[in-house]
């Protein structure tokens, strides 16, 4: 927008220009004649005469060039008109003025109250106003001319005609004085005006050209919008179109196949009475064999079935394969229902509807049922590339029937090709809406993907249509729990599914688990209980149970499930180490070493049973054996800090001090901020005799943990041996001010020492 403004006021001012050096020229015109005039009243001889006829005569050719200049300003400021053309509104309300002869307001009328003859007119004053104030005088005689014309008496017209007639006088007259007053310009003006109106004219003409481009531009862009346009309304009546069509197309293709049906069979009837009679005779054996299927006699349909198959009309080919077909898939249906349950039954159900389906296909290869009985049999022997083939035939001969697709994405699913199934089973969700079971199947093939939030939506989607849904509220509830660490989302969708399906175990151990994550143990324990009344015996829930019990600190019904899950057979390194565990938190040390060092039998790489075994050896004054076993844990386990710490401990009760240090320098690294290794180490300098250090360290222990009461007692020690008393005494008075049963008698003792 910016550039069309440019361009409009680069030829506005161009017109501007070329009007303002008109006017120059007309009054160097006006002087030049007058001049001449002058000249010829003087004339005194016919030489002077003749020169003046010569002037006069050039002073003619200059007047023609430029009155043709002037001309075409005229043209240009009358073509131009247009861009000056401004209405302007008082206000929201489009108010008129109006005015007295002597200029006195008289108010204000709403453009809405007056009439279209009374707007005219008083428009039509405003212009001639307009007009008077910039000069254009003729324009404004031109509009008075047609009011006076319409009401010779309009005082309003009249007085503004007489305004006119006086101020065209008043510019008359002021013309002609300034000619008088040009009257010796020289030819030279002239012709320099006339070459800046060339230039102007030539500005002026490229301004206009300008402005065309301008608007060629605009006109083109706005063909370019509306032809886009009309091609975009095209394409979607297209598209609106083909997709009728193809609906029409898809309802016809029914439609002509039913008629066909209907109009073979009619055909077929009308051959003669012999055909109709054995046809009839197929029908009825096959009506009767389903009704035997029905009954549970399943050697009596296959006998009627025989005879419908032994009764076919084999020169009528599309009869007797869809008639084929129909037996395959009542015998298959039964098959796979659950009324049959005899196994020998269900042995000769399946090779018949088997037999069957070859038979159909004999006749007719395009047959979808044979291909899906083929399929689902094939699926049930395990042959699952067999059925993925057949069951896609039957997709491409039926492929308006959801149970094939969805089918076919069960056999790709347990083939691994999660991609193809999920095809398969978007498919029969569509075609379907409200089989909620091929939601679900395809939320496991998007957990296949790892397209989490797919599983999710496929879920819930499964949910909506079936609200009681078990199964979907399971998975959504363990994608909620492990992908999304949603626990609250989870817990609901537990509780849902123990609301749908009580005695659902799996559930219960689940969401058991999420409450152990939320510290929520009461409620852990309570499903991991109502779990083992279903299944007493199931190890892992045993095992989960007594860490849920442990962390409350309930360890003699903990140690109960603890035994019962280390003495599973096959029990696991893990079982064993959490008896080991909650059997020390309980007390009893000699069954924690036995199942701690049964826990390394199983796995020789479990640091933590060394450490904790290791811990038990140190703190019973064992420190041989409990220094080679934290050398294992911190060679398993360098970046251990128990590991470091108690090994450093087992350097210390051993003196090595050396050693001792060095572990727990190392275990300060890893754990900056721990107290107990600082303190180990201070005691450690302490003990070596480097009692700088020690004071050093123990001062910075104090620091960070007021209540580390050992360290006021060490640090104390370490004084006394520097010789200084005083600071001793002061540590032990502190210690007694913040806690003065501690260590009463020790710390009492040490005080009559330094006194």
């Amino acid at each position: 927008m910016d550039n069309k403004n440019d361009d409009f006021n680069s030829l506005f001012s161009n017109i501007y220009e070329t009007k303002k050096y008109g006017n120059k020229y007309e009054e160097a015109i006006s002087s030049s004649e007058e001049s001449q005039n002058q000249f010829e009243n003087s004339a005194k001889n016919d030489d002077v005469l003749n020169e003046k006829k010569d002037k006069n005569q050039d002073s003619g050719k200059k007047k023609v060039i430029v009155g043709s200049i002037i001309a075409i300003i005229l043209l240009l400021l009358l073509g131009g008109g247009g861009y000056w053309a401004v209405k302007n509104f008082g206000g929201s309300n489009n108010q008129t003025t109006l005015v007295s002869k002597d200029g006195t307001v008289l108010g204000e009328v709403s453009e809405q109250e007056k009439s279209p003859e009374q707007l005219e007119y008083e428009n039509t004053l405003a212009l001639i106003q307009r007009y008077i104030s910039h000069g254009e005088y003729d324009r404004a005689m031109d509009l008075l001319d047609s009011l006076l014309i319409k009401n010779g008496a309009d005082e309003n017209a009249l007085d503004l005609m007489d305004k006119v007639i006086a101020l065209k006088a008043q510019d008359k007259e002021s013309a002609e004085q300034k000619a008088a007053e040009n009257a010796n310009t020289n030819n030279g003006e002239l012709e320099k005006a006339l070459s800046d109106l060339a230039k102007a004219n030539e500005e002026s003409a490229k301004s206009t050209q300008a402005v065309n481009d301008l608007l060629k531009k605009q006109a083109e862009a706005e063909q370019q919008r509306l032809e886009q346009e009309r091609k975009a309304e095209e394409l979607r009546m297209q598209q609106e179109a083909a997709a009728k069509a193809a609906e029409e197309a898809r309802q016809k293709k029914l439609a002509e196949e039913a008629a066909a049906k209907k109009a073979y069979e009619e055909e077929l009837a009308k051959k003669n009475a012999e055909l109709q009679a054995q046809m009839n005779k197929v029908n009825d054996a096959i009506s009767m064999g389903k009704t035997k299927l029905s009954m549970g006699e399943v050697a009596e349909a296959l006998k009627y079935f025989e005879t419908a198959k032994d009764s076919l009309p084999t020169s009528e080919k599309q009869f007797c394969g869809d008639k084929l077909s129909e037996i395959a898939g009542l015998i298959f249906e039964t098959y796979e229902g659950d009324t049959i349950t005899n196994a020998q039954d269900k042995t000769a159900l399946k090779e018949a509807g088997l037999n069957y389906a070859n038979q159909a296909l004999s006749y007719n290869k395009s047959e979808a049922v044979p291909h899906y009985v083929k399929g689902r049999i094939a699926a049930d022997n395990k042959d699952y590339e067999t059925a993925e083939e057949e069951l896609k035939l039957a997709v491409q001969y039926d492929n308006d029937n959801y149970i094939n697709y969805f089918e076919l994405g069960k056999i790709q699913y347990s083939r691994k090709k999660y991609t193809d199934a999920s095809r398969s089973f978007t498919t029969a969700a569509k075609l379907a809406p409200n089989f909620e079971n091929a939601q679900y199947n395809l939320g496991m093939t998007y957990e296949k993907l790892n397209q989490v939030d797919n599983a999710i939506t496929a879920y819930k989607k499964a949910i909506s249509i079936k609200n009681d849904y078990a199964k979907a509220h399971l998975q959504l509830a363990r994608l909620l729990n492990t992908k999304k660490y949603d626990y609250s989302g989870s817990i609901t969708e537990y509780l849902l599914v123990l609301n749908y399906d009580p005695t659902n175990v799996a559930a219960m151990r689940e969401i058991a688990a999420v409450y152990s994550l939320q510290k929520n143990y009461a409620d852990s324990e309570k499903y991991f209980r109502k779990a083992l009344t279903y299944s007493a015996e199931d190890v892992q829930t045993c095992y989960n149970l007594s860490t849920v019990l442990y962390n409350q600190g309930k360890f003699s019904d903990a140690l109960t499930y603890a035994k019962k899950a280390a003495d599973a057979p096959n029990a696991s390194a893990v079982y064993v180490y959490n008896y080991a565990l909650i059997a020390e938190a309980s007390g009893d040390l000699d069954t924690a070493i036995t199942n701690y060092s049964k826990a390394i039998k199983l796995d020789s790489k479990m640091a933590k049973a060394y450490i904790n075994l290791g811990k038990i050896y140190l703190d019973s004054g064992d420190a041989d054996t409990a220094l080679m076993l934290l050398v294992s844990a911190v060679n398993l386990d360098q970046n251990s800090f128990e590991a470091v710490n108690n090994l450093g401990s087992a350097y210390l009760a051993k003196e090595e001090y050396g050693n001792a240090a060095s572990n727990f320098q190392k275990a300060i690294i890893l754990e900056p901020d721990n107290v107990t290794a600082k303190f180990n180490l201070g005691k450690t300098y302490g003990k070596s005799g480097d009692y700088e250090n020690a004071k050093q360290v123990l001062i910075d222990v104090i620091k960070q943990d007021k209540k580390l009461y050992d360290a006021y007692i060490e640090v104390a020690n370490v004084c006394t041996a520097l010789g200084d008393l005083d600071s001793a005494e002061g540590y032990l008075l502190t210690l007694q001010e913040l806690n003065p049963s501690y260590k009463k008698d020790e710390v009492n003792a040490l005080l009559q020492s330094l006194r």
